[in-house]
């Protein structure tokens, strides 16, 4: 799921994060308010953005120990990204069961669509 390199970012494999998933959960969050949720069957046109998305932004990842709270995250079985501002934060759990988060910085633009619904 993950390439890095000494000294460099990290590069994710969309595909093999993606590989699994049937289909995808939308979590929209906000302070004073349950969760909006939405669910993106694998082949809708969400589904197909957010891959987009995935595939262009593979590149650029770095590890990251700090807690965000939850905006707009997309969950599948074994990931989650969470976009909170210029942010896209990755989770998940690797074949051996370990835990890792890596973190990108991103422009609200680009996943806009998700709030679009």
């Amino acid at each position: 799921l993950l390439i890095c390199a000494p000294l460099t970012a990290c590069r994710i494999d969309a595909t093999a994060i993606l590989n699994a998933e049937d289909g995808l959960t939308l979590y929209i969050h906000s302070r004073n308010a349950p969760a909006i949720q939405t669910d993106l069957p694998k082949g809708s046109q969400l589904y197909s953005e957010f891959l987009e998305w995935l595939l262009k932004n593979e590149e650029g990842w770095s590890t990251s120990p700090v807690t965000y709270i939850p905006s707009v995250e997309v969950r599948g079985k074994k990931f989650s990204i969470n976009f909170l501002g210029t942010s896209a934060i990755l989770n998940f759990h690797d074949s051996k069961g370990s835990y890792h988060q890596y973190v990108k910085d991103v422009k609200p633009e680009e996943y806009q669509f998700l709030n679009k619904k």
